[in-house]
């Protein structure tokens, strides 16, 4: 087949191009242009095989195999198109530091000891510091985190919202005290005087109240998770609605008409207390294997279907 005098001349241009030595150092535009050259030469030359790979070089080969999977891989993961999802937002909340004591470190009871105290290490308290604390009643106890309170005379006071956990108040005096909402988790509360204290919503978790005296106390809502009332008097105490109580123990107390209606009385420890009077009617989680290590009497108010075994020797 004759060749035109225009192909001839563009295949004489293509062929003076620069050779294998210096394509390296070649743009990618110029590839482009050989490529395009050759393939128009050929086609005007009437070649059938004008797009074969034998009319090309063998690194214009590679390069153009090269090409057709980068443009595949770019095509058909669109990565640009698709922005990255925004980070959520992290909130950080700076707390501010708990509020220093307010109060210089003295005993409680002292004029400048009666307001606040707050993770102070006391000594017990004289008599000197209890006639003064009574004296100035219209103060309260607002914060007395591990404070030594052995032996202190409380008795009638305001102690509402108070923060006495840990604290040491063995064989204090608490009677007709009021404690509400107060914080006593932990509390060593062990032979104290708490008949007819008001103890409403108060934190007892963990507080040791062995052989304390409770007649009278006003516990309704208390919270009594894992406290310890072994040998206690709770003889005609409110403690309805209790609801954190589980492995409280109240081995060998005394429960003389004590109110336990609508409380949840599962997971308490009865063993050998005395149950004599007491209303347990309505309480939650309740079984029978509780009631056959405690005694009671014909006054004792049971849920329907449980039953308790009498008193040998009622307690007094």
């Amino acid at each position: 087949m004759a060749i035109s005098a225009e192909a001839a001349s563009l295949g004489e241009g293509v062929a003076q191009m620069p050779q294998d030595a210096d394509r390296s150092e070649r743009p990618l535009g110029s590839f482009f242009a050989r490529l395009f050259a050759k393939i128009a030469a050929r086609r005007r030359a009437g070649s059938e095989d004008a797009l074969s790979p034998a009319a090309l070089a063998p690194d214009d080969v590679a390069t153009a195999i090269l090409l057709s999977l980068c443009l595949h891989i770019l095509l058909a993961s669109p990565w640009w198109l698709s922005a990255p999802e925004p980070e959520p937002l992290a909130m950080r909340i700076a707390l501010a530091p708990p509020a220093k004591s307010i109060a210089a470190p003295q005993p409680l009871g002292t004029q400048n000891g009666t307001e606040r105290l707050t993770e102070q290490e006391l000594p017990p308290l004289d008599e000197a510091g209890m006639a003064e604390l009574r004296a100035g009643q219209g103060k309260r106890i607002n914060a007395c985190m591990r404070c030594t309170l052995t032996r202190g005379d409380f008795s009638g006071g305001l102690y509402r919202i108070a923060n006495l956990r840990h604290a040491d108040m063995r064989e204090a005096n608490l009677e007709e005290a009021d404690f509400s909402a107060s914080r006593l988790m932990g509390a060593n509360l062990s032979r104290a005087n708490l008949r007819g204290t008001r103890l409403q919503g108060a934190l007892l978790s963990g507080a040791d109240l062995r052989l304390a005296d409770l007649s009278g106390a006003r516990m309704l809502g208390v919270w009594i998770e894992g406290a310890n009332f072994t040998g206690a008097n709770l003889t005609g105490a409110n403690m309805t609605e209790i609801d954190m109580a589980d492995k409280a123990r109240f081995r060998e107390a005394v429960m003389h008409n004590v109110d336990l209606r609508r409380s949840n009385l599962a997971g308490m420890d009865f063993y050998k207390a005395d149950l004599s009077g007491a209303d347990l009617r309505f309480g939650k989680g309740l079984t029978q294997a509780q009631l056959d290590y405690a005694c009671g009497d014909t006054r004792t108010r049971l849920p329907k279907g449980l039953t308790i075994r009498p008193c040998v020797n009622p307690s007094k």
